[in-house]
């Protein structure tokens, strides 16, 4: 997208924000956590998708709670191995624990970092590690003697690179505040800034650096007696306090 358009598209994005805030509270159109997203991409007349593509017009947007420290959820992106097993199914039927004793339904839940391990169930460890010869992001899972048990799920840096400059080379950061009247849940949107993208090489020092990693959130549920894939989500995500080694504030 060219400068021209991009600014047009800001700009548009700027003025709507202003007419949202105008008005105190916006009722949210769903329950849970990402009520205040859904809500605010309604009010600008963003349906919603889960094309690769950023929301609107160039820019994709992040909606945060004003008071939260959470990481900012990036972009989703599945590994691949050399066979053609699905991978959130190879995941969750090696490495996932039960979550009830009916031993139906299981999970696999984690964050991955590079630069330390971390516990993802009694039995495993994990780690990431960048591999620059082989331009790939690995995933490294270790037994409790420390021994590698599982190097063969991993990222090539082509598709992490080509996923951030496509869907996030402008990022808008809206927060607002969550309010119950009547038992109804309403919204304030507060604020809004736009980031430019630094490039990948930022990314990749952050990744490095453990500012940046890895969420798997892979679930089984029963419906119906039937047990089918409820959660199969593996995100990168950006400690929030690092948006400016990651991104120029443009607005």
């Amino acid at each position: 997208m060219n400068n021209e358009k991009i600014n047009e598209s800001i700009n548009e994005l700027k003025e709507k924000f202003n007419r949202i805030k105008q008005i105190p509270f916006h009722q949210s159109l769903r329950k849970g956590s990402t009520g205040i997203g859904y809500t605010f991409e309604k009010l600008i007349g963003k349906e919603e998708d889960s094309s690769y593509d950023p929301d609107y017009k160039g820019i994709e947007i992040k909606t945060k709670y004003g008071y939260s420290k959470s990481p900012i959820s990036l972009f989703n992106l599945v590994g691949k191995r050399d066979d053609e097993v699905p991978i959130c199914n190879y995941l969750i039927n090696k490495f996932g624990y039960y979550v009830n004793d009916n031993k139906k339904e299981k999970a696999l839940y984690g964050e991955i970092y590079t630069n330390k391990l971390t516990r993802v169930n009694s039995s495993f460890l994990w780690k990431l590690k960048i591999d620059l010869k082989e331009n790939i992001l690995k995933l490294n899972i270790i037994n409790n003697n420390l021994n590698i048990i599982d190097d063969s799920i991993y990222w090539n840096l082509s598709d992490i690179s080509e996923r951030l400059l496509t869907k996030l080379s402008y990022m808008a950061l809206v927060k607002g505040y969550p309010y119950t009247y009547k038992k109804e849940l309403y919204y304030k949107y507060t604020n809004l800034n736009i980031y430019k993208l630094k490039g990948f090489k930022e990314f990749l020092k952050l990744l490095e650096n453990g500012k940046i990693i890895v969420c798997v959130a892979i679930s089984y549920n029963t419906l119906n007696d039937k047990v089918k894939l409820k959660d199969r989500n593996i995100s990168f995500r950006l400690d929030i306090d690092y948006i400016n080694y990651l991104y120029t504030k443009i607005y």
